[in-house]
């Protein structure tokens, strides 16, 4: 079924207008760390977290704080949870 084979048009529509945040805030963080990314070639990149209670609770959102606080978190495309249940 062909659509399957490709992304929604939703989905393109939230991947052009998430892009137009994380491509410039990802080219940012490498420019200031000495590594040259052109804004047009930024890789999409996606966290994936795991859940199943506080302990993996509390991992995630300090492992998000962390992204934060360095500048990265706003270079990411995709972040995505799982129940450990």
């Amino acid at each position: 079924n062909e659509a399957f084979n490709r992304p929604s048009d939703a989905e393109l529509k939230a991947l052009e207008a998430r892009t137009k945040v994380a491509a410039p805030a990802l080219a940012d963080f490498c420019k200031e760390n000495g590594i040259f990314l052109p804004r047009d070639e930024c890789p999409v990149i996606g966290v994936a977290l795991s859940g199943g209670g506080w302990r993996s609770m509390l991992s995630s959102a300090a492992f998000l704080d962390g992204l934060s606080e360095l500048g990265l978190l706003d270079g990411v495309t995709y972040v995505a949870g799982v129940s450990g249940g």
